[in-house]
């Protein structure tokens, strides 16, 4: 991969890359991200069914914490609106079997005829507490991080909280009073693209696992995200509210054994569009997400849940033509 990454170079571009290589490393300029782009200020109203800010504000710059469960229940978003409420910065890192070292300590990159080196993901969490006191690193679906880079991460969880970067001579660490907090993100191990997480790497950390909301408490959520439309009878907003939540149970009902079942973020997004465009479109563009045999379980689903209505194979909706 460098080879073929070298030979694609610039003559000029090479000749810049091959001096900063051969530059004293306190000459290199090393760059990221100002602070600013790492505070949340504005994000979906977050409704803590789980109890999982209490949690958060007892581990918090303690000990890494592990979230476990099902997609779309609101890991990611409960770990921002804690970032928020705290005023602390929060670093996320998308992760996938594409992530190397060089995404998490950092990596040279051309800036006209200049070679700045970028800290990573993980350098750039200790830089940012280290400069504001504190921080917070997310490692979102942590366990699609392939078992070679997840050693990458011990160092950096472990008590030495630093992260060594050859190519810039330096190593980053945790000033005196200055704290991180590594929080990792994931959804069940049977979901595709996943890998086993290293013993090593797991007891680096303490673990929750939740589940999805009772109906209670999607209900909260729903209404706490979509709010009943000005104009509407609060009787006609209960009733959609109670149809999106029971299909959404039917759907997670393991006598069902439907391959793909509707997450809250699946539920919200319903209700949504329902008031966009319409149950019956609403209704026909969900049931699109599903295929094969559970086409037909789910279409007898929502017609119990939505007083009737009837799937289609395809899409032919009448309203919907502009």
């Amino acid at each position: 991969m460098w080879k073929k990454w070298l030979s694609e170079l610039t003559p000029t571009q090479l000749a810049s890359l091959q001096a900063e290589m051969s530059t004293n490393s306190s000459d290199i300029s090393i760059v990221r991200a100002p602070i600013e782009d790492f505070m949340y200020t504005s994000i979906p109203p977050y409704v803590d069914v789980f109890n999982l800010l209490t949690l958060y504000q007892k581990l918090a710059f303690n000990e890494n914490l592990l979230v476990r469960g099902p997609k779309g229940d609101g890991k990611s978003l409960s770990l921002i609106a804690f970032a928020a409420a705290t005023g602390t910065p929060a670093i996320t890192v998308p992760c996938s079997e594409d992530v190397k070292k060089k995404d998490l300590i950092g990596n040279f990159f051309f800036k006209g005829n200049d070679t700045p080196f970028m800290l990573g993901s993980m350098a750039t969490a200790i830089d940012v507490a280290n400069e504001y006191g504190r921080a917070i690193i997310a490692f979102e679906e942590v366990n699609a991080l392939t078992p070679q880079t997840q050693k990458q991460l011990n160092e950096f969880l472990d008590f030495r909280k630093s992260v060594s970067i050859p190519q810039a001579g330096k190593t980053y660490r945790l000033r005196e009073g200055a704290q991180i907090w590594a929080v990792g993100l994931m959804n069940p191990s049977l979901y595709g693209g996943t890998y086993d997480l290293n013993e090593d790497f797991r007891s680096r950390w303490v673990e929750v696992e939740i589940g999805h909301p009772t109906q209670e408490q999607e209900r909260r959520i729903l209404e706490a995200n979509v709010p009943m439309p000005q104009g509407m009878a609060p009787a006609a907003y209960d009733t959609l509210i109670r149809g999106c939540i029971t299909l959404a149970a039917e759907t997670r009902e393991k006598r069902n054994s439907l391959t793909y079942s509707l997450s809250t973020r699946d539920v919200v997004k319903l209700l949504r569009t329902i008031f966009l465009v319409g149950t019956e479109e609403a209704l026909q563009l969900l049931f699109h997400k599903f295929e094969g045999k559970d086409k037909e379980t789910v279409a007898a689903r929502i017609s119990s849940s939505f007083a009737g209505f009837k799937a289609k194979e395809k899409w032919n909706s009448a309203k919907a033509a502009i």
